[in-house]
């Protein structure tokens, strides 16, 4: 078989992804006793300023996920 295409790609090329989401800074966190996780809001925050410790929103698909206790794929 030396010689001969066996295998060949066809179809298109995919655009590349771009990434949307743009993500703060790390903030480190010395004094974790002063943070506590709002279940509401989805965030840890100050407990003396109310100020969250990150800028993260959850997707829709993953609070669907997470309210509903799904753990696996469904085909």
């Amino acid at each position: 078989m030396k010689g001969h295409r066996i295998f060949d790609r066809f179809g298109f090329d995919l655009p590349k992804e771009v990434n949307k989401r743009k993500y703060s800074e790390p903030k480190v966190v010395t004094e974790h006793k002063r943070f506590h996780f709002d279940s509401i809001k989805q965030n840890w925050l100050n407990i003396e300023t109310g100020e969250a410790l990150t800028d993260y929103v959850l997707s829709p698909e993953l609070t669907t996920v997470l309210e509903n206790n799904i753990d696996e794929v469904l085909e």
